[in-house]
């Protein structure tokens, strides 16, 4: 309530003042917001993979078809009794050639195979210096300036990431003819999208899509900025090193090592490193060899783990007994039961996080039947409702002190959340969206002194306005989709003829859950 009342406070400052200020009415997304924040990754039954909406070549060169697995990982999964197979609803995946039973160990990965921060800054010291580089050039800003929340935050982000490390080593092990690097395909993901298809989504999609090309184009460019300032220093007059540095870590390169990264890693149990940014505390991103073929599934149970040879009891009630390797190796284990030549899956995550936009985002795909039946709005949604609502209120001029207004509270980006299954606004829509907008107007007819506040019955006609919008938005969309198939059928690459039926799919899949609504 204090939230609200404060805002109300500066709106009536914002409407009583005679400052006039500019429209605007070009929203644009936070580059700040993390799409895809999770590290646990994959597909479902229905859906395509990161493997499937992919094919191969080391190059990122467009493929035909997507080629067979290399020999060395056929001989690898074969020894967990597992193989590569293209599967007619998924794609390519990972199907057991036996039974299994609840507590099967699907595979297990040497630690020494396993590609991370650590065992890159291992195999290649330019990157380790690099993260020091920037962890101290961080360090440096904070100590110098104000110590606010804010001021921390901004230098914290001077640090790498974790994903900017993995992106970059993963180029740099491609390079070097790295058996898995090699073998990984291209990552047909939105951060590439052509405009054609982007254009296809909802206007708050698209936005939402260009600041997440925006923003991994500005990490591309800070990771090329500390490696080359690491190179200058070690000067030793070799300009090939630079030229290959500048050759590998070309924009269309890093993008596609990103968004490889983002649809591959899973999250572990791993100690923090101070000088990179990661999703979160005490656990760190790892890239396996061979499990990130599983494909998703939602309700797929495994448990993932880093073990250590003498504490296996040699009690896993599987077959795999034979398959421990010596050392330190990274474990999945799986919770369900499934018959010879099942499809083996894992599930990416929360099923009320995992929505289709999401799964867009970090994937590539989308899930039919999803649970997590969501529509997501942003703030120009709502001004534009505002305006359908109580276009004698919401004039252009009101309109341009409520953006002034939101970009004074940090609320210019914020996204508001339909839950298709419950027909009901979500806190974000119902608290920041309907509930604020309604104060707002309140609070205005008031001070025209209106003996009769129409707070309630405004929330409804701003919540049908909103939904009514993206109907027809959605409407629109589908309708230039069928125009593209017709116009570039045959110009379109075939690789990205997946993403054409994920998005054909997404919007299918809201246009439901907002017909169901009264």
């Amino acid at each position: 309530m204090t939230h609200r009342k404060s805002l109300v406070v500066l709106v009536s400052w914002l409407f009583l003042s005679a400052v006039t200020l500019p429209i605007v009415l070009a929203f644009s997304t936070s580059t700040r917001r993390n799409p895809a924040n999770n590290s646990n990754n994959n597909d479902n039954n229905s859906n395509n993979n990161h493997s499937n909406s992919n094919s191969n070549s080391n190059s990122n060169k467009l493929a035909d078809a997507p080629p067979p697995p290399p020999p060395w990982l056929v001989e690898y999964l074969a020894q967990y009794d597992l193989e590569v197979y293209n599967f007619p609803t998924t794609g390519r995946g990972l199907r057991t050639t036996r039974d299994r039973s609840v507590g099967d160990v699907l595979i297990q990965v040497p630690a020494d195979k396993a590609v991370t921060v650590e065992s890159l800054f291992q195999t290649y010291p330019l990157l380790s210096k690099a993260a020091d580089i920037a962890a101290t050039t961080a360090s440096a800003a904070a100590t110098t300036a104000s110590a606010t929340p804010s001021v921390l935050a901004a230098n914290r982000n001077k640090q790498l990431s974790d994903e900017q490390i993995l992106a970059t080593g993963l180029l740099l092990l491609q390079n070097d003819q790295d058996p898995y690097a090699a073998s990984l395909p291209p990552q047909y993901s939105v951060l590439q999208m052509p405009d054609v298809l982007l254009e296809c989504l909802p206007l708050a999609y698209q936005k939402l899509i260009r600041a997440y090309q925006q923003h991994c184009r500005m990490l591309h460019a800070t990771m090329l900025d500390v490696l080359l300032l690491v190179l200058s220093q070690n000067d030793d007059g070799d300009e090939s090193k630079k030229e290959t540095i500048e050759t590998v870590m070309s924009v269309d390169n890093f993008l596609w090592a990103f968004s490889t990264v983002r649809s591959r890693c899973v999250g572990m149990d791993g100690p923090d490193d101070t000088r990179i940014r990661t999703g979160g505390t005490h656990e760190i991103r790892v890239l396996l060899p061979g499990f990130d073929l599983l494909n998703h599934q939602f309700g797929a149970k495994t448990t993932p783990s880093l073990v250590h040879e003498n504490n296996n009891n040699n009690n896993n009630n599987n077959n795999n007994n034979n398959n421990h390797q010596e050392g330190s190796y990274y474990r999945i284990q799986s919770n369900d039961a499934y018959k010879k030549h099942d499809q083996v899956f894992i599930s990416y995550g929360d099923d009320k996080e995992r929505d289709n936009l999401r799964m867009l985002l970090t994937y590539g795909f989308v899930v039919p039947d999803n649970p997590a039946s969501v529509v997501t709005m942003d703030v120009h949604d709502l001004f534009v409702a505002c305006t359908t609502a109580r276009p004698h209120f919401f004039t252009s001029h009101v309109l341009t002190q409520l953006w002034v207004l939101f970009e004074r509270l940090g609320k210019q980006r914020d996204l508001y959340v339909w839950d298709g299954t419950t027909q009901q606004p979500r806190e974000s829509l119902q608290t920041g969206g309907l509930s604020m907008m309604a104060a707002l107007l309140v609070e205005q007819q008031q001070q025209q002194f209106l003996i009769q506040p129409d707070e309630d019955s405004f929330e409804q006609d701003l919540l049908h306005a909103l939904l009514t919008n993206r109907k027809q938005e959605l409407a629109k969309c589908q309708a230039r989709l069928l125009e593209l198939d017709d116009r570039t059928k045959q110009a379109l690459e075939e690789e990205w003829r997946p993403m054409l039926r994920a998005i054909r799919l997404l919007l299918k899949e809201e246009s439901s859950y907002l017909g169901k609504e009264n």
